[in-house]
């Protein structure tokens, strides 16, 4: 495979897995946190909690973890390495998750400490790692298809 074509597939990958982290985390917005989100609203901003704005928040997260995602798919290779893609995958679901987070307003008036607002808004017990997992498991899937090397 030519380097240009291994480096277009490794980037497709990389746009596969952000726009998979925006998906999921948005689903699972929606369907499991949807109504405290809405309560809360936004911490410093003055709009209206929405899913489409829920959405443009996960989608603007999650942009930053195209190249990073494309950088480690282009040098995917044996199993170790990615079992280290997937857990680094993992890291960056829960970091944008984080992030998305973190925008809400607390219930006590005051800023968040560091993953208090996965724990306090994200996290549900049986739907959080359903999502999260799920999603790994199809980046897998994408990495196997699109950056596999022949023979």
């Amino acid at each position: 495979m030519k380097p240009s074509a291994r480096a277009s597939r490794a980037l497709g990958a990389g746009l596969i897995g952000a726009a998979l982290v925006a998906l999921t985390l948005w689903a699972h917005l929606m369907l499991g946190n949807f109504d405290t989100l809405a309560g809360l609203g936004y911490a410093e901003r003055a709009r209206t909690v929405t899913g489409l704005s829920l959405a443009f928040d996960v989608a603007k997260a999650s942009a930053v973890l195209i190249l990073p995602l494309a950088l480690l798919a282009a040098i995917s290779g044996p199993w170790p390495l990615r079992a280290l893609l997937a857990a680094l995958f993992a890291l960056g679901w829960y970091w944008v998750a984080e992030r998305v987070a973190g925008g809400f307003a607390s219930a006590t008036g005051g800023g968040w400490l560091p993953g208090e607002a996965f724990a306090s808004l994200i996290y549900r017990p049986g739907l959080t790692p359903a999502l999260w997992g799920g999603a790994v498991l199809v980046f897998l899937g994408v990495i196997w298809r699109l950056c596999r090397r022949p023979g």
